[in-house]
């Protein structure tokens, strides 16, 4: 069977041809999302809130509704991330890497899940060439690695639009619920899924019941939790501006990507294999090579240290400390954020429970978040 995409060599013919090649296409994705993964992650201080909800969740009972405030300041994100961040934490003794490795699965397993979606609303080429672009782009790889509330967003469209094409109401409307908690602006999604099933004639009440079961605990809130996004759509429209550099951050992004992978996958399809070889080839080359130079990370926090880094430097305090739990003060942070050193409590947290604990003469301490220097206050 051929697709005309990315011909394979001889060796593999045991395998069905597309089943070679969507093999190839994980082999890349997991290739790009674990290198380095291990030491170079980045753990920075909206990132650790969340590990330090889950650790608070696991050791005191503690499960919140609603979590970090949105970029929308009187509102929420959902606490989703925190659930799911709870198992891979246990399981890796809360070392902070367990959360990236769990995200950096969720994004190897949406590349067979891409095919598949695309299989169901188009045809095979298309599908394929859906697979690599989300093995090698650089926008899922990054949001893969990153171990942050937006970077399940990818999966969970993925599975809400299969139970959706497959009739499977309630957990479609589950997985768009939890969609809306990872992010708020996935509320877009909300009319595209009624009028979906409007069309195909399909019942609304299981899907609905789904959609309720997944967003009650933003009803619990309040109202203004659950549909104050709304507002906030409905005054950004009437009072248009251009749109700051910037602003349009990667979990915007994210939240439309699966569908704009797919519809550039469906033109490229009309092209020939040898073309598709090149331009493939091409854009694997090229989003390699940005990756490798912006260190796997997006470029608002290019220039953090890696978490080995970070890791040496909290070590580095704890053996200068009297307390196991001294003040850390970080230079360079967001005037006004009071827990920008969030990543570091954690860490201290995570290294006491190792057995490192403090055996110098100080209390406080001054980072560089950009830097490894550690210096002493008092």
């Amino acid at each position: 069977m051929s697709t005309g995409f990315f011909p394979i060599p001889k060796f593999t013919m045991r395998l069905n041809s597309v089943w070679g090649r969507l093999l190839l296409f994980i082999f890349i994705g997991s290739l790009l999302r674990f290198w380095k993964l291990f030491s170079g992650m980045t753990f920075y201080s909206d990132l650790s809130w969340f590990y330090l909800l889950s650790r608070d969740s696991v050791l005191h009972g503690s499960f919140p509704m609603v979590t970090i405030g949105a970029s929308i300041s009187w509102l929420h994100q959902g606490a989703v991330w925190v659930y799911l961040l709870i198992p891979a934490l246990i399981l890796s003794g809360f070392n902070p890497v367990g959360g990236a490795v769990l995200t950096a699965l969720m994004g190897i397993v949406s590349i067979p899940l891409i095919y598949y979606l695309a299989v169901l609303i188009s045809d095979k080429k298309t599908a394929l060439i859906s697979a690599f672009l989300l093995s090698c782009f650089f926008l899922p790889v990054v949001l893969s690695r990153l171990a942050y509330h937006n970077s399940p967003i990818i999966l969970f469209f993925l599975v809400f639009a299969l139970c959706l094409v497959k009739k499977m109401g309630f957990v479609s409307g589950l997985f768009l619920g939890w969609l809306y908690q990872l992010h708020l602006l996935s509320i877009i999604l909300w009319p595209f899924a009624y009028f979906y099933l409007f069309r195909h004639r399909l019942s609304p009440w299981k899907f609905s019941a789904g959609l309720f079961i997944s967003v009650l605990p933003f009803i619990i809130v309040g109202p203004l939790q659950t549909f104050g996004v709304l507002l906030w759509l409905a005054r950004f429209l009437i009072h248009i501006k251009p749109v700051p550099a910037g602003f349009i951050s990667i979990s915007y992004l994210a939240i439309i990507l699966v569908p704009a992978v797919i519809l550039a996958a469906k033109f490229l399809s009309f092209l020939s294999g040898k073309i598709l070889f090149v331009l493939g080839l091409a854009f694997l080359m090229v989003n390699s090579f940005y990756l490798f130079s912006q260190n796997f990370l997006p470029p608002v926090l290019v220039g953090r240290h890696e978490l080995s880094d970070q890791i040496s430097q909290t070590r580095q305090i704890l053996v200068n400390s009297r307390i196991s739990n001294p003040e850390i003060r970080v230079a360079g942070g967001i005037a006004g954020i009071t827990d920008y050193n969030a990543s570091y409590l954690y860490l201290i947290w995570w290294l006491n429970r190792l057995g490192v604990g403090p055996s110098g003469t100080h209390t406080v301490f001054q980072v560089n978040d950009s830097g490894t220097r550690v210096s002493v206050i008092e």
